[in-house]
């Protein structure tokens, strides 16, 4: 039987994406949620060759490779689907799908005891909402110009 057709508009599109903190990623959803990521986890989830072996799916980069204060030197949108990021280590060859991105963050969630669904993300929101209010947008989807950390 033929593999199931992958649907991308099953994945929400991030409605702002911006730094709470000098540590953290934070994306608002357009289903609602909110969700933060610790830039070093982000980084060794890097999605590019470099770090992801193509035909086996195997990591080629170990957590203990990512510098702890790395962080983004600059987010640019790709399209509608995702995000490049340059990192502060000078690797700039990842390219995060919105579906990546969701995953990942997903992942990360579940690990931290938040993914109990709404409940576990209206914590999250109530309590970066002050934080990103002052943060500010680092990045929008469809912005023109690419963002600055």
């Amino acid at each position: 039987s033929p593999a199931p057709s992958y649907d991308r508009s099953m994945t929400p599109r991030p409605r702002k994406i911006s730094n709470p903190n000098a540590r953290q990623l934070q994306i608002d959803w357009e289903n609602q949620a909110t969700q933060i990521i610790d830039f070093v986890d982000l980084r060794f989830e890097c999605p590019c060759a470099v770090c992801v072996d193509e035909k086996s799916g195997q990591k080629l980069i170990r957590r203990g490779h990512v510098k702890p204060d790395v962080r983004p030197a600059r987010i640019t949108p790709m399209g509608n689907y995702a995000i490049r990021i340059e990192w502060s280590d000078l690797h700039s060859s990842g390219v995060y799908s919105y579906d990546h991105l969701k995953k990942v963050m997903d992942s990360y969630f579940v690990e931290l005891g938040l993914a109990a669904g709404a409940a576990g993300a209206a914590v999250v929101a109530a309590g970066l909402e002050a934080g990103a209010a002052a943060a500010g947008v680092v990045a929008a989807p469809s912005a023109l110009e690419p963002a600055r950390l």
